[in-house]
């Protein structure tokens, strides 16, 4: 299962400068063979949560916690960003 699906989506001409040439190609499949139990037990044992895709070139097999420190890094990356931005760091 696709979380963006992707496939359905065709991307606009002219849109790659505004989000860039990667957008339309992030998404994520979710792993399908994971249980109940896999789930529970994922503080002892990390299953694959599913895989990170980067335009179908790239498949990136992450667990719960690598899924949970991507988050935290994008935001902290996206809030660094901005900082730069408002204190006038950006050349």
């Amino acid at each position: 299962m696709s979380v963006n699906q992707r496939h359905a989506i065709t991307p606009p001409k002219g849109k790659e400068k505004r989000y860039g040439k990667n957008y339309w190609g992030i998404d994520f499949e979710c792993n399908e063979n994971l249980t109940n139990e896999d789930y529970l037990n994922h503080r002892e044992v990390q299953p694959i949560a599913g895989e990170l895709l980067f335009n179908d070139k790239l498949r990136i097999p992450v667990t719960i916690s690598e899924i949970n420190r991507l988050i935290q890094t994008l935001e902290d990356a996206r809030t660094v960003t901005q900082q730069r931005y408002r204190l006038g760091f950006l050349k």
